[in-house]
């Protein structure tokens, strides 16, 4: 015989094998369903509660009011990843007192992270055929798991803004400790103008007149108001400074007008209400899994108790 043969044939063996102990087999399955099933009913019956969303478009925040649209698919990524964060989950957490609902005694070391986890096993998130953000709690209390929904949904807009205030703040502070450097350097200069050759008269009305409003003229010729090398490189030093030093106050302007408009927010297309329909999702789950595994050891059994008959046989004949 071939190994291949010898192979079909074990097979065949194993077969009739299970054939012969199909009732054991399913007695065991059964057995294993009804008892999984009787286990799952002392666990608490839980509640589902879902809210449906888009995220905003932050990446085109800017064209809201022109061409508003939902978020993009990078934008609803980022949402999930504030959903799942642990900013957001705190502010959950304290909101809705969740450490009294999981009955956590806080003074044994690693509650936290049993919060957490336990936390994560309630909450669901998927997407529908269109892409939107299905938000879902199963938890013991119907009016909890839709309270947690819907503020899981309005605290990701604060976490989210909170996020990029900090951020934006930290670049308008730069660009305005850049626009004070400018604007000290650009005196600076102005002051050294003034130390050759300070105005009056004549000149500092023509001063006044050309140094604030055109920076392209140059005092030079009739005027007489610029007469020496140095103060024309100076004066040209100081246009330039100006020039530079109006190019950062209009990114300071830019940056303060964007800072102080609101972000978008989350596009709600349906909040979370409270559904009293009890869920026995769980049960069945838990039944059919008890079941599978209970064959699943019958045939183990089987094999084992076959195997060591055989062992027994060859034993007793030697």
């Amino acid at each position: 015989m071939t190994i291949f043969e010898n192979d079909m044939v074990d097979a065949a063996k194993f077969l009739q094998l299970i054939n012969n102990r199909r009732k054991f087999i399913l007695i065991s399955g059964v057995l294993g369903f009804v008892i999984a099933l009787l286990a799952s009913l002392a666990i608490p019956v839980k509640y589902k509660a879902s809210g449906t969303l888009y995220p905003g478009n932050v990446e085109r925040w800017d064209e809201l009011l022109k061409k508003p649209q939902f978020g993009t698919e990078l934008d609803a990524r980022h949402l999930l990843e504030i959903f799942d964060s642990d900013r957001l989950r705190e502010a959950i957490f304290q909101k809705h007192d969740l450490i009294a609902y999981y009955a956590l005694d806080t003074t044994i070391a690693g509650w936290p992270h049993q919060l957490h986890q336990s936390f994560r096993k309630d909450i669901t998130y998927s997407r529908s055929v269109n892409r939107a953000i299905i938000i879902t709690a199963t938890m013991k209390d119907p009016e909890l798991a839709a309270g947690v929904v819907n503020s899981m949904i309005s605290l990701s807009d604060e976490v989210r803004d909170t996020i990029f205030r900090d951020n934006m703040e930290a670049e308008l502070k730069s660009l305005e400790l850049i626009y004070t450097a400018q604007e000290a350097l650009t005196k600076k200069v102005l002051d050294s103008i003034y130390l050759l050759k300070p105005p009056s008269g004549a000149d500092e009305i023509l001063f006044n007149q050309v140094f604030t409003t055109d920076s392209s003229l140059v005092l030079v010729g009739e005027s007489g108001y610029i007469n020496s090398p140095q103060l024309e490189r100076l004066a040209n030093q100081y246009f330039l400074e100006k020039a530079t030093l109006s190019k950062w106050k209009g990114r300071v302007d830019s940056a303060q007008t964007n800072f102080q408009r609101p972000l978008p927010k989350t596009y709600v297309l349906s909040s979370a209400k409270p559904a009293y329909d009890k869920s026995y999702d769980y049960l069945w789950r838990n039944a059919f899994a008890g079941g599978l595994a209970a064959l699943f050891f019958a045939i183990i059994i089987i094999a084992f108790d076959d195997r060591f008959q055989i062992f027994r046989t060859q034993k007793a004949q030697a």
